[in-house]
């Protein structure tokens, strides 16, 4: 089953992942409105609550961006994380993250 919604826009974001008391690193590699797909080695299981934080690409501060959601999808690559309750940064983040790049916003991936 296909869960995604939006157009997704390719995306290189690195980003640490919190889940079960383990955390990992990955690389976001597109992103939509509703959700990230993570190119990570570590094991998650579908529906698994994940917490991912990114540093703010446009913040002089290098704050970071807390986003949570639940796996959808998962395979040896990575995952797919959809949003749960994404606040204000949490869809600030998505969009920045594609557009940091100068990816064509047009083009779903």
């Amino acid at each position: 089953m296909d869960h995604r919604h939006a157009k997704r826009h390719r995306s290189f974001c690195l980003v640490d992942i919190h889940c079960d008391n383990k955390t990992a690193s990955g690389l976001v590699y597109n992103s939509s409105r509703q959700g990230l797909y993570v190119l990570s080695q570590l094991h998650v299981h579908q529906n698994q609550y994940i917490e991912i934080q990114a540093h703010d690409q446009d913040s002089a501060c290098n704050e970071k961006v807390s986003i949570s959601g639940f796996v959808v999808h998962q395979n040896n690559n990575g995952f797919g994380l959809v949003f749960c309750n994404p606040d204000d940064a949490a869809r600030e983040f998505a969009y920045q993250v594609s557009n940091h790049w100068g990816i064509d916003q047009g083009r779903g991936i």
